[in-house]
């Protein structure tokens, strides 16, 4: 079923990159969202589109089912869907590096460094 809607940006701050918007669509609840801004050269409307709550709506109208309480399972996640030790040393990789860098803007900031260390470009290593 297609759901068409309208939107207002409400309000917008730069500073942290994002912006509320007014969700309205015939018939269904308005909805206000905290929605980050487009990048640079990126379209307003598809963000605005990737942001809208016309899954939230669709919700709305389908039937649930009960379920009782007290029920209980099992559930078994094929191997194609385990994470690996690899994905959470690639997190724990990208955290450190995350950490270093506000390090050393701190640093930076503070005079300690003259220039930021994590900033090396590819092109010198």
């Amino acid at each position: 079923m297609a759901i068409e809607y309208t939107y207002e940006v409400i309000s917008v701050d730069v500073d942290a990159r994002c912006m509320e918007v007014v969700y309205r669509s015939a018939g269904r609840q308005q909805m206000h969202m905290g929605v980050r801004l487009p990048w640079e050269g990126e379209s307003l409307e598809a963000v605005i589109h990737a942001h809208s709550p016309v899954v939230y709506w669709q919700e709305q109208d389908r039937i649930v089912q009960a379920v009782a309480v007290g029920t209980t399972g099992s559930i078994t996640v094929p191997q194609s869907e385990q994470s690996d030790e690899s994905d959470q040393a690639n997190y724990e990789m990208l955290f450190e590096a995350s950490v270093e860098q506000k390090v050393a803007k701190a640093l930076v900031k503070f005079g300690v460094l003259q220039s930021d260390p994590t900033s090396v470009e590819v092109t010198q290593l």
